[in-house]
């Protein structure tokens, strides 16, 4: 007698962040930024994209972002604004350190290490595209 089993797969739950695209006009040097930045991601090459995978099981694509992509969001910047997109949070061991590896690396900080209200640190950033994220930590 056999046996068969049928493997269910992973299904995301209803309003659950599954999949991030992250736009720039450099694929391998975003793909260098991020690498460093957050070192325990996995990258894949798929074709002129490259595929990511965080810890947490967050996935994404570092992707060639479409032509005036970088002149729009300069032009948002120097009217005093922000692109307004949403921002991606990792969690990070230390907020300081990976400020540091965003630096080394030709990104910037966009607000100073604040405590939130739950008692973790949070810190936010802007990559070499202009693409905003941030970090948190727990105290």
């Amino acid at each position: 007698m056999s046996s068969t089993t049928s493997e269910t797969p992973f299904r995301f739950p209803d309003g659950m962040i599954c999949y991030v695209e992250i736009p720039t006009s450099d694929i391998q040097t975003c793909k260098d930024f991020y690498a460093t930045v957050f070192p325990s991601w996995t990258f894949t090459a798929n074709g002129d994209e490259w595929n990511f995978e965080g810890l947490s099981g967050l996935i994404g694509a570092i992707v060639q972002a479409p032509p005036g992509h970088q002149n729009e969001i300069d032009q948002m910047i120097h009217m005093g604004g922000e692109a307004l997109v949403a921002t991606i949070s990792q969690r990070v061991e230390s907020v300081d350190e990976t400020r540091q590896r965003v630096e080394q690396v030709g990104g910037e900080a966009r607000s100073p290490m604040e405590r939130g209200r739950d008692g973790y640190y949070y810190m936010l950033f802007k990559d070499r595209d202009g693409n905003r994220f941030s970090v948190y930590e727990r105290s």
